[in-house]
């Protein structure tokens, strides 16, 4: 066999299982998101890269779940238990999140504007690069926080814990 087909069959061998690699993810993913959506239950299940705009996922248990980069646009997470959970880089524009458990949540590069996060517990959640601009919340919710970076709803920006 010529020297130039068998790297023709190599390269094509390589595109098909990244092609297989891709959907398996995909497939996994899916699993991962029906069952959450089916029994509102997902601790520590991967969810990086989900889309779930708009669901409607009232009550959810997914503490310590990976939702970086996840698309949760307008999503309904109210009520939820989701402490510990990786939020890195996710878009949470426009969700609630009130009355959630959200303790050491990590939330780094987060887009969170417009989020509602009345009665949630922030007790060591991580605001680092977060843009929570227009967010509600109570008063007192990010005393205990982590922030650094991070665009608060009234505009400012905190640098409160910021490492010098």
């Amino acid at each position: 066999m010529k020297p130039w087909k068998r790297s023709l069959i190599s390269v094509a061998s390589l595109y098909v299982l990244g092609i297989s690699s891709s959907l398996l993810a995909m497939a996994d993913e899916d699993n991962h998101v029906s069952r959450m959506i089916k029994s509102k239950s997902c601790e520590g299940c991967d969810l990086s890269g989900a889309t779930l705009s708009n669901s409607r996922l009232r009550k959810l248990m997914a503490a310590g779940a990976n939702f970086t980069k996840a698309y949760l646009v307008g999503a309904d997470l109210q009520n939820s238990t989701l402490s510990g959970a990786n939020f890195k880089g996710a878009n949470l524009n426009g969700a609630n999140l009130s009355n959630s458990d959200l303790s050491g949540a990590n939330f780094t590069g987060a887009e969170l504007e417009l989020v509602q996060l009345k009665g949630a517990n922030l007790n060591g959640t991580v605001f680092v690069d977060a843009f929570l601009m227009h967010a509600s919340l109570d008063a007192e919710a990010l005393e205990t926080a982590a922030l650094c970076n991070t665009v608060l709803p009234d505009a400012t920006i905190s640098k409160r814990d910021c490492a010098d």
